[in-house]
């Protein structure tokens, strides 16, 4: 319902392959409307876990948004996921 209001909608998801690609689907069912909130390279390295991905990072193959996909070398060159939790008091800055 959203959607069809033209409403802007900002996606800050996790920085791990699952999350890029929800980032992604959200960016093509929505064009115009997605935006992309704290899904870059410095907010990444700030998030940054100690949980390793490199077993799932295949699946960043098919990312093509220019923004996911340098962030998604960011991810292959890591190796590391990184929690939108780490981001916590960003997001809540944002919003003030």
């Amino acid at each position: 319902m959203l959607a069809r209001q033209d409403v802007a909608f900002h996606y800050s998801g996790d920085f791990d392959p699952e999350g890029l690609q929800m980032a992604q689907r959200l960016l093509h069912r929505y064009p115009g409307q997605a935006k992309l909130w704290r899904m870059d390279r410095d907010s990444y390295r700030a998030a940054i876990s100690d949980e390793d991905i490199t077993p799932r990072l295949a699946k960043l193959d098919g990312l093509e948004d220019p923004a996911l996909t340098d962030l998604a070398a960011e991810l292959r060159q890591v190796g590391k996921a990184g929690y939108q939790e780490g981001l916590l008091g960003s997001l809540a800055g944002d919003m003030e």
